[in-house]
């Protein structure tokens, strides 16, 4: 029986837990930019796991 990604990311979402570590908004630089654009990203794509950011200075 094939099981659809929905499926998987149900039954997969309670062990996985994304942490970025990065520099952060509201500091104005790429590597922060990006880290926003990425985590927005992942969170649509896998709502059941949501990655989580990790500031540092």
């Amino acid at each position: 029986m094939k099981k659809n990604l929905e499926q998987v990311l149900t039954q997969k979402a309670k062990s996985i837990r994304v942490i970025y570590v990065s520099s952060y908004i509201p500091r104005r630089c790429g590597i922060a930019t990006y880290t926003k654009d990425l985590t927005n990203a992942i969170n649509l794509l896998n709502p059941y796991a949501l990655a989580e950011i990790m500031a540092v200075n």
